[in-house]
């Protein structure tokens, strides 16, 4: 697909009316759509995009006209190896003068049902997950809803065992757990009514690292502080130090 946009008119598409579902077996990944475009009036003509994405990783699919939808044969997801913090953007374009695309319509961040989802299942607070990160070895993907914890996959001995090594975890996790209380209560000024993630990480924090209550929206340096004393307790409940002297 071109990547040079004409934004003008551009229609928002609400996310229920992509409809993406991740299709997993014992060896592949791959998903299915059932793009629901009625009511945009967009011409029948228009082509339909859907592009996946987490990261640097990126991958295109072509999914027909608006007037006949057509699920392309390749809708392997193999290069993500996990599904974890993938996400979906469906575009509707045309094309207009020269080489410019007509951007119809867009949704973006869009998340998709899992085969294998069990609500019963405890989900971690953030999962590591395979990308090209260059002479990064860790990053955080704010981007993904909800964020996800990006490892090296070209880095020696491979992504999983990096993110299961006990160094690893002394050395990186406080810094996550900083960076995504600082995401939360500084930047995004969260005040007990956050997304599913935002509570998720608070309630883990105020639950289990620090009994203080939480300063005010307006107090940026109360709560700095409120976040490396939740920081600094769970650098003492996990011992971290003593984790690093033991496998260093």
């Amino acid at each position: 697909m071109k990547r040079t946009f004409n934004f003008t008119g551009r229609k928002n598409i609400n996310r229920e009316d992509v409809a993406v579902t991740l299709v997993r077996t014992p060896t592949a990944l791959s998903f299915n759509a059932n793009p629901n475009l009625e009511g945009y009036s967009f011409p029948g003509d228009a082509d339909i995009w859907i592009e996946i994405y987490r990261g640097n990783l990126i991958k295109q699919c072509y999914w027909g006209k608006v007037s006949q939808p057509e699920a392309p044969l390749d809708r392997d997801l193999s290069v993500f190896e996990v599904p974890d913090g993938i996400q979906f953007r469906l575009r509707v374009v045309s094309l207009a003068d020269g080489n410019l695309l007509k951007m119809l319509g867009e949704a973006d961040h869009v998340t998709s049902k899992d085969t294998e989802d069990n609500p019963d299942n405890r989900k971690p607070l953030i999962t590591p997950v395979p990308d090209d990160l260059g002479q990064q070895l860790w990053k955080i993907d704010f981007i993904a809803d909800p964020p996800v914890l990006l490892i090296n996959n070209q880095a020696k001995d491979g992504w999983k065992d990096i993110a299961r090594s006990s160094v690893f975890i002394a050395l990186v996790y406080p810094q996550v757990m900083r960076s995504m209380l600082s995401k939360i209560l500084i930047e995004d000024e969260w005040d007990e009514d956050g997304a599913d993630w935002q509570d998720n990480w608070m309630h883990f924090a105020k639950r289990n690292y620090t009994a203080k209550v939480l300063p005010a929206v307006s107090d940026h340096e109360g709560r700095e502080r409120w976040i490396e004393d939740a920081v600094d307790a769970f650098a003492s409940i996990k011992n971290l130090k003593d984790l690093w002297d033991a496998n260093s």
